[in-house]
């Protein structure tokens, strides 16, 4: 199905309420397995979680998916905010393993690979995560693109505000 805006309203990823390829029973099931993860106290300590939790909504997913293989391409320097360059980022929180129980990641994940195929995005748990260089043809959190846009145009703007006086 085509990305459009979701009616009612996405909850957990309100980032997708403009387009998205999820809709408000996906929204609460993303919602409920992230709360699964972690401590409510936690929920909002790692935004980049979060948006790896709702790849399902993302319009963009289908580009970054092959059905045919089931496989979800990651970019590389997401999978390592995600995971490598911190290993222990999780571990003030702790995050529920398939058992309910709380498990500090560090100690039971040596690399991205494994943590994101442990902990796949929902609506995708039969798909494997494939990790690979940064470029156009994977997931990668887009809030960086996005502050590097604003940016550059406010830099454009200085520019030609310093070149009329």
């Amino acid at each position: 199905k085509k990305p459009q805006k979701p009616f009612p309203s996405l909850t957990q990823c309100y980032k997708y309420n403009t387009e998205s390829c999820c809709v408000s029973g996906h929204d609460e099931e993303i919602s409920n397995k992230f709360k699964g993860l972690l401590s409510s106290t936690c929920l909002r300590e790692f935004p980049d979680l979060e948006v790896y939790m709702c790849f399902g909504c993302n319009p963009l997913q289908p580009k970054y998916v092959d059905t045919a293989t089931k496989k979800i391409r990651v970019c590389k320097s997401f999978a390592d905010a995600l995971f490598a360059s911190t290993k222990s980022k999780y571990d003030a929180c702790g995050l529920k393993d398939t058992t309910g129980k709380y498990i500090l990641p560090s100690f039971h994940f040596q690399t991205s690979a494994s943590f994101l195929n442990y902990y796949k995005p929902p609506l995708f748990e039969g798909f494997s995560i494939d990790i690979i260089s940064d470029g156009d043809t994977c997931f990668a959190n887009g809030a960086g693109k996005i502050l590097l846009s604003v940016g550059a145009i406010m830099m454009s703007f200085l520019c030609a505000l310093v070149t009329a006086f």
